[in-house]
């Protein structure tokens, strides 16, 4: 009797592709085929090394035998992938492909993550998931140590960073280095908390408003940027 589809679903297995590569292929520069092929690849040869079935590869993702190695050059390029020759029992020499490059870069980056978290205090992690919300996206190592820094090398009050934050997000730049910009523009103006810089826009609102004796006093006030300024 001929399987159903739900059954053909179920009993045809599954490739899953691991979080580790899927957060962080951009550093890595791999593409989102790349990642695919890879896991499929890792599904079928759960071995620290295996021998490329050319032909079977070529059929499951569409391609040709050229297109195929160009990935596959494009792969070891990016220290992802190694090839190994052994000698078989005929004396031939064989391929042996291994994925322990890519295991290495992601070991690393997981190391490299896992320290700046470590050093981070209740403060810092507030901080970390209040722009990872507002950006919806996860942040960098790099980014989580530029924050890191506000609060212990800047000594920058949370209420400012949530300030900054909030202008960035108003002119729509989910982006770290852009609210360190504003950040530095404030402390170049001797703005260190969040009352001295309600003051100062105050006064900036103030100097923007021209009233006349017979113009009506409301008025719409531009957003600062201050970036800019």
């Amino acid at each position: 009797m001929a399987l159903t589809f739900q059954e053909h679903w179920i009993y045809s297995g599954s490739t899953s592709v691991p979080n580790a590569l899927l957060q962080n292929h951009r550093k890595l520069q791999l593409t989102a085929d790349e990642c695919l092929l890879i896991a499929w690849l890792m599904q079928r040869h759960p071995e620290e090394s295996f021998v490329l079935n050319i032909r079977e590869t070529c059929q499951q993702f569409g391609v040709d035998e050229r297109q195929l190695f160009s990935i596959i050059q494009h792969l070891m390029d990016r220290q992802v992938l190694e090839i190994k020759q052994r000698e078989a029992q005929d004396g031939k020499k064989v391929d042996y492909y291994s994925f322990k490059p890519l295991l290495r870069q992601l070991e690393v980056l997981f190391k490299q993550n896992s320290f700046s978290v470590e050093k981070m205090s209740q403060k810092d992690v507030n901080v970390l998931s209040l722009i990872e919300q507002e950006f919806n996206r996860q942040l960098s190592g790099f980014e989580i140590e530029m924050i890191s820094g506000w609060i212990h090398n800047d000594k920058y009050p949370q209420e400012l960073i949530v300030a900054a934050l909030k202008e960035a997000v108003l002119n729509q730049a989910h982006n770290v280095k852009y609210i360190d910009r504003i950040l530095l523009a404030w402390k170049n103006k001797g703005i260190q908390s969040a009352q001295q810089l309600a003051a100062s826009e105050t006064r900036t609102k103030n100097s923007q408003v021209d009233v006349k004796p017979n113009e009506t006093a409301s008025q719409s006030v531009p957003l600062v940027n201050w970036v800019k300024r």
